[in-house]
């Protein structure tokens, strides 16, 4: 009997000591219809949820989900978002963001590959080189997943995210969520 509890209460505490790693993950709503200058069809460009948490060996993992098709990350075509990183305590020249997640075309910059794929950018004024790659999946026709290593923003303890579909130029992004600000990710 004094086993048994033993055993019970060493995998309670386990849980509760493994909690806090893993409970820093989750989602939030975007409003539908909420873009601004898209083009067709709109509903591709339509943020209606993203989210954030840890994909396998503490990866990284941001995803988005559109209320039409979204484009696919490895052929570059349809609507696709870009995530935006701001660490704490990180400068860059660019006071929009400290790193950004971009899709970059076959034969570009660090991309020797037939394919579509995304990288880690350091936001720059000038041309930024890439950091690290990114893993880029399209489960659904709806949802982009997007997973890359901690280190390739610094490593650090938390940071500030916002994933986008960006518009042309200057302008303001089509959709954004969320549409102000950054959403806070803690890591330790």
């Amino acid at each position: 009997m004094l086993r048994k509890l033993v055993i019970v209460t060493t995998t309670t505490l386990l849980a509760l000591v493994a909690l806090p790693a893993s409970a820093d993950s989750g989602a939030i709503h975007d409003v539908r219809g909420d873009t601004v200058n898209a083009p067709a069809p709109k509903a591709g460009y339509d943020i209606v949820r993203a989210g954030w948490g840890h994909a396998k060996g503490g990866r990284l993992r941001h995803w988005v989900v559109a209320a039409g098709t979204v484009g696919h990350p490895r052929t570059g075509m349809g609507s696709l978002p870009d995530l935006y990183i701001n660490v704490p305590g990180q400068v860059a020249d660019n006071p929009t963001c400290d790193y950004f997640l971009q899709e970059v075309p076959p034969g570009v910059g660090a991309n020797t590959t037939s394919h579509w794929k995304y990288y880690v950018f350091p936001c720059s004024n000038n041309s930024p080189q890439a950091i690290a790659p990114v893993a880029a999946t399209r489960p659904t026709g709806h949802r982009i997943q997007l997973v890359f290593g901690r280190h390739a923003i610094g490593s650090p303890a938390h940071y500030g995210w916002a994933m986008a579909f960006p518009s042309d130029g200057d302008n303001p992004p089509i959709d954004r969520a969320p549409d102000a600000g950054f959403k806070r990710h803690v890591l330790h």
